[in-house]
């Protein structure tokens, strides 16, 4: 079940809804200009006529969202992987999780390639709760102050259930609520400062969905209107802004991760654009073509590697090799969005890779061996057997 903080004017995200049978419930919208308190309330009011009818339908799981907000539905369904995992554990004891934190974790659990942190109670709008907890708790929103979340988070940690959000890596959403024209600037008097600007992760680095551009959002906001601008974006409205072309550009992001081995601290050492190479695009259109280049039984022309190395000459699209290369295999992968892909792996701390210092990185080919999808040229960093690595890296088309 989906519950909307906020009604959108535009029917057709309904009518979206009631054809895949998603049961939704939503605030309409008011036309006098209201203050954050009076919003919240409006909020909480809604949030409790939502809980009530869930705690008596025969769903187990309510999302509730704030409608300033997109949200994929590959977020939407890593999301609730992550919560029924944390349900299926014998030490998380989850009441609720939510896409995005907006307090600091006070405990971090590392799960795989995940990291999942526990925060008190706040009163974020985009979050899963399960009927059970519910239904042990109660249903404590209201149009109270803090009758919107906080109320209902605090009442969940003192049964004994806990709040998570998942702190690495980051879901993908993007925060709409931003330019002049969008709705919650016309209708408050005084936005408060969430609703002026990007959502950022616990390191202070923006919260987005692979290659939105935020700068053309904000113009489209500015000329039609917060309630309009997500379906011109997306090209869903008849006078869209165009966003197709016949170009077809790749471009990506690092970051790196140091994880000290024996005090257990985290620290990022890099979150970067990266430059795609002429040997990617290379490699596509021979897979388009139909040459997978086998080997044995199995195609080898994909992205197999991550690695570093010791050349901090300026990137080039005709870069095709590291110097003094190391590298590790990737680990896993994951659609992160309709358009993205994210690897993942892990320079362990015991690794031939130490004792060196590495200014360059890049994605690697199975086939030609260790040839360069991307290349990213930083700083130099000392690998040491006190750290490990954990390498993050998404594509993505604009």
């Amino acid at each position: 079940m989906m519950v909307f903080d906020d009604g959108s004017s535009d029917e057709r995200i309904f009518e979206f809804l009631r054809n895949r049978k998603v049961r939704f419930m939503c605030q309409k919208r008011g036309l006098v200009p209201s203050t954050v308190q009076s919003l919240a309330s409006r909020i909480g009011n809604l949030r409790k006529e939502a809980i009530n009818y869930f705690l008596n339908s025969q769903f187990d799981k309510v999302v509730l969202l704030d409608d300033d907000i997109l949200v994929p539905a590959t977020t939407l369904l890593a999301c609730i992987d992550d919560f029924e995992f944390l349900e299926s554990s014998d030490w998380a004891m989850p009441g609720a999780l939510t896409l995005r934190a907006n307090t600091a974790s006070h405990a971090q659990f590392l799960v795989g390639n995940k990291t999942f942190g526990r925060i008190h109670h706040t009163g974020e709008g985009h979050v899963i709760l399960s009927k059970n907890s519910l239904v042990d708790v109660g249903n404590k929103f209201s149009g109270e102050p803090l009758g919107f979340g906080d109320i209902q988070f605090k009442a969940l940690e003192e049964k004994g259930y806990h709040y998570y959000c998942r702190l690495s890596p980051n879901y993908q959403f993007q925060h709409l609520g931003i330019g002049e024209g969008s709705y919650i600037h016309r209708n408050l008097k005084k936005p408060p400062k969430w609703a002026r600007t990007l959502y950022s992760n616990s390191k202070g680095l923006p919260v987005q969905v692979s290659g939105f551009d935020v700068d053309r959002y904000i113009k489209i906001v500015n000329k039609v209107g917060g309630a309009r601008a997500p379906l011109v974006y997306l090209g869903l409205e008849s006078d869209k802004v165009p966003t197709f072309s016949d170009k077809m550009e790749i471009a990506g992001r690092l970051e790196i991760k140091a994880r000290n081995v024996k005090t257990g601290e985290r620290k990022v050492l890099l979150s970067e654009k990266n430059l795609t190479v002429t040997n990617c695009r290379t490699q596509i259109s021979r897979l388009v073509a139909g040459d997978q280049e086998i080997i044995g039984v199995t195609p080898t022309r994909y992205i197999s590697k991550i690695g570093i190395g010791t050349n901090g000459t300026v990137e080039s699209v005709s870069d095709i090799s590291l110097t003094n290369l190391q590298s590790v295999n990737i680990s896993s992968y994951e659609e992160s969005g309709p358009l993205a892909v994210r690897f993942y792996a892990e320079f362990p701390a015991a690794s031939p890779a130490n004792g060196v210092k590495y200014q360059e990185a890049g994605l690697l080919f199975m086939y030609p061996p260790d040839s360069l999808a991307t290349r990213k040229v930083f700083d130099p960093l000392l690998k040491s057997a006190d750290w490990a690595w954990e390498i993050t890296w998404e594509l993505y088309y604009v």
